[in-house]
């Protein structure tokens, strides 16, 4: 299954996995996307996200430059994972 990806204002990023949803930073003006690294995306992940950094991670950075807009993953980055 692949994530589908869609901006959100106040420099959001939504990623929808199937029934799921979460949200990285997408800052805006200058236009950035900064994904989580993998401890971070494991700290807080449901199960449903268990496992499912690299793809996550892999989406979000085709999207990104397919705006075209710079891709980072970054040590501050944060995600919120969305209950269904």
């Amino acid at each position: 299954m692949n994530i589908r990806y869609q901006p959100r204002w106040k420099e959001l990023l939504d990623g929808f996995y199937g029934e799921h949803q979460f949200t990285v930073e997408l800052t805006m003006g200058v236009y950035h996307v900064y994904f989580p690294t993998e401890a971070t995306w494991n700290r807080t992940a449901p199960d449903w996200a268990c496992g499912l950094w690299k793809q996550a991670r892999d989406e979000a950075e085709a999207w990104s430059l397919a705006q075209p807009y710079p891709f980072d993953v970054d040590s501050t980055a944060w995600v919120d994972f969305k209950r269904p």
